[in-house]
């Protein structure tokens, strides 16, 4: 920490020495008062986005500070510092560019891409990488993408303990396909057609190396990346180092354990209650392949997108889709008649299309299922398939939910209702946290399993689907301790004894050093 960053706590006696007398208020602050004095400025903000600058800027000039306040303040904070807000901050992502938070590996930087890493000084824990080409549900946003890199590793950082000093965004510029942006004279990113086909997989192999060679125990999590390329990048590069992709495997940790518990305040096992999963991308196929694997097989998770149930005969199906492709007369019906059909007791809608989930048929799933659990997941909050008050409208208030993105209370039938948000915060940060406390060579679905099971061991107020966003740090320990345990049994991290002690170790805590 470079004492000038300490601003107002910087001792008067180390001013002094510095020759920085006269350039801060004579006040020597403590952190907590640097804190309640920062969180009446962003509380002041006229807008959410005016709030997220400001901390932005914060993030940049004192991150002890920024993180203080973030950890104090997380509730309110978290969806200012990542969604939704942080959605429009990608959209602006050039106009707003002053100065570099991360790194940017262009295609034409292709053949330097070793030299370029080996000059990064830092070491690096945790790595968050996107190519920006699917970012949130606003599509194509080019370098854009670098936002939602920041956005997670502060959470990373402020739910998960990870050293903020030791994390690095990492954007992969390879042309954008958004008109507006090859047209937009401030876009800063490469104004061309994306690369794609076998020359994008031959760069991000180079990728890969490059940063496998520079920091060989990385944790590398993959975001935002194109549905046609997440879950081939996620199978091309998993056995090779530490690396997962959060839209398709933390997503779906995060939503399988809202339907774990869910359906155990229903009475129902998960093994007979049929789920429908309203969206057939990366997301939807992530979520559908873990609650097969905790239910033992996939005969109950139907995929339905667009075109209705994903069926065998579809030319277009892709290898994540198979398993769950239902023979060719069980398709081609409405969403509405699919409900009726299957009679499902889990509606999860990850389709990036807001109101999807229609009044009709909101309430043929209250028909269908006396408690349903209904996760509209899609985000930003626009792009929610149902709000919790048309669920709850529409099923009597029966319905167990959880949302993607941030919702106030409900009232219903004259009870105040806390919305849960089902947020990948509850399970990347500890993912992350336990790989890097012991080592893991590598992140398996038995390690993701383990983390499902962690967030779902927490005791529920009833009606809820997840713990109040103030114990994610709790959740964050909890998780990385089931998957630094379940590294050990599968051979993949070498550690002797309780996990505990290393995950202390590892966990950062916003403070200054004392002046020497």
């Amino acid at each position: 920490m470079n004492d000038i960053m300490m601003g107002t706590s910087l001792p008067y006696a180390e001013r002094k020495r510095q020759g920085v007398r006269g350039r801060m208020p004579h006040k020597e602050e403590s952190l907590s008062q640097q804190r309640r004095r920062i969180y009446r400025l962003v509380s002041a903000m006229q807008s959410p986005f005016d709030q997220h600058l400001l901390l932005r800027q914060l993030q940049e000039d004192n991150p002890v500070l920024f993180y203080d306040l973030v950890r104090h303040h997380l509730p309110e904070l978290l969806p200012i510092i990542y969604t939704p807000v942080v959605g429009e901050a990608c959209q602006r992502h050039s106009d707003l560019y002053l100065r570099s938070h991360g790194f940017y590996l262009s295609w034409h930087d292709r053949d330097d891409l070793d030299d370029i890493l080996e000059s990064v000084e830092q070491e690096v824990d945790v790595i968050v990488i996107s190519d920006g080409e699917r970012v949130l549900g606003l599509g194509d946003l080019g370098i854009g993408g670098m936002g939602i890199c920041i956005g997670k590793l502060a959470l990373y950082s402020a739910a998960g303990g990870i050293n903020p000093a030791r994390t690095l965004p990492l954007c992969v510029d390879v042309g954008t396909n958004n008109p507006e942006l090859l047209e937009d004279d401030s876009y800063l990113g490469w104004q061309a057609q994306r690369i794609d086909g076998e020359s994008y997989y031959h760069f991000m192999d180079k990728v890969v190396a490059a940063i496998r060679k520079r920091w060989p125990q990385v944790v590398l999590q993959f975001e935002d990346f194109a549905g046609k390329h997440a879950a081939n990048l996620l199978t091309r590069y998993r056995d090779e180092l530490c690396m997962f992709n959060d839209d398709i495997q933390g997503t779906a940790a995060v939503a399988s354990a809202c339907v774990l518990a869910g359906l155990q305040q229903a009475g129902t096992a998960l093994c007979d209650a049929p789920v429908l999963i309203v969206g057939a991308g990366s997301a939807g196929c992530g979520i559908a392949a873990m609650l097969a694997q905790l239910a033992g097989g996939s005969e109950g998770v139907w995929l339905f997108d667009q075109d209705g149930v994903v069926c065998s005969d579809r030319s277009t199906l892709t290898r994540a889709q198979q398993p769950f492709a239902r023979a060719v007369n069980e398709g081609n019906s409405s969403l509405l008649e699919t409900i009726r059909q299957v009679r499902p007791a889990v509606l999860i809608g990850v389709s990036g299309q807001g109101g999807l989930f229609t009044g009709e048929v909101l309430q043929a799933m209250g028909e269908v299922c006396e408690q349903p659990v209904i996760l509209p997941l899609s985000n930003p909050t626009r792009s929610a398939e149902a709000t919790p008050d048309q669920v709850w409208a529409a099923t009597g208030g029966r319905a167990l939910l959880a949302t993607g993105s941030p919702f106030a209370p409900v009232t219903v039938a004259g009870e105040r209702r806390v919305v849960s948000q089902c947020n990948n915060v509850y399970v990347f940060p500890g993912i992350g946290l336990g790989a890097c406390a012991v080592k893991a060579r590598c992140i398996s679905d038995g390690m993701l399993l383990a983390a499902v099971r962690a967030v779902g061991a927490y005791p529920l107020v009833a009606g809820r689907l997840l713990p109040p966003i103030e114990q994610v740090g709790e959740v964050a320990r909890a998780v990385a301790r089931a998957v630094a345990l379940c590294a050990r049994e599968e051979g993949l991290a070498d550690f002797a004894g309780d996990p505990a002690p290393l995950i202390d170790q590892t966990w950062w805590h916003p403070h200054y050093w004392a002046a020497s």
